[in-house]
């Protein structure tokens, strides 16, 4: 399996995952900089561990350390308007957590972050201020 290290100079940055495979996948730069001088901004190094790793700091009662797009997946399931039901956030749980058993998983990173959040919604379901 050729994995092209150095390919688009160095240093090469992979990311490994169940849904990426042994050959993972190379780091796409998001900025008009040196790579090194990205990854070196402590941001920008969180954000991308957090982003290929489906590893979360989001806190589902306060909201603190969330991307918009775990809010709005919180919000689906706890947000205003929304019809609570403690089995409806299990049985989804329960199901994302069975595809991410699986061989292949596609977006592993994101379905990952959703078996986080609904674990992290379950074990405060019951917190007044959820």
């Amino acid at each position: 399996m050729n994995q092209n290290p150095g390919d688009g100079g160095w240093p090469t940055i992979r990311y490994f995952n169940k849904g990426t495979g042994y050959g993972g996948k190379g780091y796409k730069q998001k900025e008009d900089e040196e790579l090194d001088a990205e990854l070196g901004k402590e941001e920008n190094m969180r954000s991308y561990v957090v982003e290929k790793s489906g590893a979360s700091p989001c806190d589902v009662v306060w909201g603190n350390d969330c991307s918009a797009m775990e809010l709005k997946y919180i919000s689906k399931w706890v947000g205003p308007g929304v019809s609570r039901s403690k089995s409806k956030v299990t049985d989804a749980f329960n199901e994302w957590s069975r595809q991410l058993q699986g061989q292949t998983v596609k977006n592993f990173a994101q379905n990952r972050q959703r078996v986080t959040l609904l674990s992290r919604l379950l074990n405060s379901f019951d917190h007044p201020e959820l």
